[in-house]
């Protein structure tokens, strides 16, 4: 059995899966069509994260770097 969030989790996917519902009405079986569409809509949500996180770890790392090396930072504190 789901719990409340999970649900709350699911029924916000397949909102957002409500916009291409004609997409998976259509096909020969919508019900599959539908998860073949929230597992892609899934991917490129992870794929914008991983994204962000790559970003966000590039930016963390030059800000280390020109902040100087852990020893002189610890020094100066």
């Amino acid at each position: 059995m789901l719990s409340e969030e999970g649900k709350e989790r699911l029924n916000t996917l397949l909102m957002e899966l409500k916009t291409k519902e004609k997409i998976y009405k259509n096909a020969d079986e919508p019900a599959i069509a539908q998860l073949w569409l929230a597992i892609l809509e899934l991917l490129k949500k992870m794929e914008s994260m991983e994204k962000r996180l790559h970003a966000l770890e590039i930016r963390t790392r030059s800000q280390f770097l020109t902040a100087g090396s852990v020893i002189q930072d610890l020094k100066n504190y």
